[in-house]
């Protein structure tokens, strides 16, 4: 693995010892300044009616996680599935998995993290400089496989805009004493010529069995054990086969020029780590553990012509070849993935045209799918998904009008039982949205939309023993379309001269054909079965963050105050609760903002979740506090960033119930997450 990336870490080397100080994003900074590239007309916050939550390179440097997932899960509207610190993936507004996709600058990510809870997402947080949430239906842009919503990771591997001076350079060290994490990552970007550019970066973490409060396994899973006669795992302080190694690395070359830029990347991404939770064999510690690779290649270039209809063209491509493998404890492997991605998105921005303005498209993605091994219960397939979209937006004086179309088709061929099986569907996603500018400093948000999203290959064709979540999956061939219809209504209050900044949404979502894993009366391979099955569903919530609220100012810094919260309430036809529903959340944060320092205190409280599914065992609230510690050291021409977050400082027992795993693998104990930043 080392000798893979050491012409990345030799380029990146040559980047780092000489430039100009880079600056870091201010605590301070005017959100309605972030443009987003994540939605058709990359606008501001304050000028789409989507839902938007936008992190940024400071507020990385504090939360950067193993896992995407646990990166994010402190923002409104945002949890994670948590199966260990590797694999967790985002959970927006209750759904995740199917619904939510994941990009990496505008590209799909190509991964099987979708597939399954244990499977990680294949880009680290390491490289990201920021990142774009949309929370509710994304898929005009990204596809039907949005339909709960999209996160978009920003990177620099290819180079898209010219450098102030010559080159820009970092290097970021960070260790956390919850994880016994060892991380590193270097990047660095070079002007070849006047128009070349050129990146290069590297990433390196290991981690090792997480430190807990208190034994594993859950109170009430061992009572119920108890009461059956079976054995439980008393193991306490650690959490047994949690540990990681994860490597990456790129190089990127772009040419840029006033018209527009153009250029390419190649990027390898290599984890191992260990699935805690249930062991095969009661008694014993468990044991499996994931080996995956991906090699991923892209292509992407804006072209803004002088002369024409269109404002700019936009292209992406992006090829992936991924492999894992899923060992057991005897060290064979018992499944083996591996999956090529291919994607194609073109676009292009016409000029205003009867006072409209807008975007249109279309993107090409196709996922060649094998998995083999004993307890491989996913047949090999062929999936292919064509799609077609528009966008088009109007000012009307104190109101902008949005709409939105996009069809798609998607066609699935199995191998069952050596026959081929095909599924073939099309859907139409339509979009409507106002924003109504009630004063210089407010604006409310109406958006509605009408989506439909594709069965997966799992959802159609799984047939075995999906040992990673304990259960049997059974697919449905004859699913059809699943439908739904959303309604949100949002208050976006700030500006760019406001002393304070706030968001409030509501949603409601009403799904039809609405496909999940259903619990079935019956026992196959030791394991219970589930059955991809259909039914109506209604999801119902809010999220509010309100920032920069100033509470008075001193020599050292403002002190600002911040609040924010989120609530998620899901039914199925019956007024049964779905399962891994997140629980009320509300948090606060008062910290000391100066020019150089920044010291935050903040606390995060999880309600008790009683609205539980069949099978679900209620989860215990819990309130996790944190302090944050950030300095700024100017070097000469160099910044040196200290920074520091201490987090469960109580040391508490916390389970999340977006987990599959909760009753199995708590959240990590008290931590201290520390380290540097040199920006050259």
């Amino acid at each position: 693995m080392y000798i893979r990336l050491l012409p990345a870490l030799l380029f990146s080397a040559v980047l780092l010892p000489i430039g100009s100080a880079s600056t870091t994003p201010s605590n301070s900074m005017i959100l309605e300044e972030v443009i987003i590239t994540a939605i058709p007309l990359r606008q501001r916050i304050s000028e789409t009616t989507q839902p938007v939550r936008v992190i940024s390179a400071e507020e990385l440097l504090r939360l950067r996680a193993p896992s995407l997932g646990e990166t994010l899960n402190e923002f409104p509207g945002i949890s994670a599935s948590y199966f260990g610190p590797i694999a967790s993936r985002p959970i927006i507004r209750g759904q995740g998995g199917l619904r939510v996709q994941i990009y990496q600058d505008g590209r799909d990510s190509l991964d099987v993290s979708s597939l399954s809870d244990d499977h990680a997402v294949t880009v680290d947080p390491l490289i990201a400089n920021s990142i774009e949430v949309i929370r509710g239906p994304a898929a005009l842009l990204f596809g039907s496989s949005a339909a709960a919503g999209a996160i978009n990771i920003l990177t620099q591997r290819i180079p898209s805009m010219k450098l102030t001076n010559n080159q820009s350079s970092a290097i970021e060290v960070r260790s956390d004493t919850a994880l016994s994490e060892r991380a590193v990552t270097a990047s660095g970007e070079i002007a070849i010529t006047e128009q070349w550019q050129a990146h290069a970066d590297v990433q390196s973490r290991r981690t090792s069995d997480v430190r807990i409060p208190g034994i594993a396994w859950s109170k009430a899973l061992r009572k119920e054990l108890a009461l059956l006669g079976e054995s439980t795992d008393e193991t306490s302080g650690r959490l047994l086969n949690s540990a990681s190694d994860t490597q990456g690395g790129s190089l990127g070359v772009a040419r840029i020029s006033q018209n527009g830029w153009f250029g390419l990347s190649a990027s390898r991404f290599a984890t191992n780590y260990g699935l805690p939770g249930p062991s095969e064999e009661p008694g014993e510690p468990p044991s499996v553990s994931l080996d995956m690779h991906q090699n991923r290649y892209d292509m992407a270039g804006e072209w803004r012509p002088e002369q024409g209809a269109v404002n700019n063209l936009r292209l992406h491509l992006a090829h992936n070849d991924y492999e894992h493998s899923e060992f057991e404890g005897d060290g064979g492997i018992g499944t083996r993935y591996a999956q090529i991605g291919r994607e194609v998105r073109l676009s292009a921005e016409h000029k205003e045209l009867n006072g409209w303005r807008g975007t249109f498209g279309l993107q090409s993605r196709t996922i060649e799918f094998d998995a083999t091994g004993a307890e491989a219960f996913l047949p090999k397939s062929s999936t292919r998904n064509l799609g077609l979209f528009i966008f088009e937006e109007r000012s009307l004086g104190a109101v902008t009008l949005e709409s939105g179309a996009r069809y798609e088709y998607q066609n699935i061929k199995a191998l069952i039982a050596e026959d081929y099986k095909q599924n073939n569907e099309s859907t139409l996603n339509i979009s409507l949205g106002t924003i109504w500018q009630l004063t210089p400093n407010a604006k409310i948000t109406i958006q509605l939309n009408k989506a439909e999203r594709h069965p997966t290959a799992t959802e159609l064709y799984a047939n075995g023993a999906h040992l990673a979540v304990q259960r049997f999956e059974i697919g449905d061939a004859t699913l059809g379309i699943e439908r739904s219809k959303t309604a949100d209504l949002g208050l976006i209050i700030g500006g760019k001269n406001y002393a304070w900044r706030g968001s409030i949404s509501a949603f409601i979502s009403y799904y039809a054909n609405y496909i999940s894993a259903q619990p079935l009366f019956g026992i196959e391979d030791n394991l219970p079965i589930v059955a991809y099955q259909t039914n109506e569903a209604r999801f119902i919530g809010t999220e509010f963050e309100l920032d920069n609220i100033n509470v008075f100012n001193s020599k050292l810094g403002a002190v600002d105050l911040r609040f924010f919260g989120d609530f998620v309430r899901a039914n199925d036809t019956t007024g049964t609760p779905l399962p891994q529903i997140p629980p009320l959340r509300l948090g606060s944060e008062i910290s000391l903002n100066g020019s150089r320092l920044r010291i935050a205190i903040n606390a995060l409280w999880h309600d008790r979740q009683t609205r539980v599914a069949e099978n679900e065992r209620v989860t215990s609230g819990y309130t996790l506090l944190g302090v944050d510690l950030n300095y700024l050291y100017p070097l000469g021409r160099q910044n040196l960033i200290l920074f520091a977050r201490a987090s469960n400082l109580g040391n508490i027992e916390a389970r999340s119930h977006t987990s599959p795993i909760k009753d199995y693998a708590p959240l990590a104990g008290r931590s201290l997450n520390a380290g540097f930043r040199v920006e050259f």
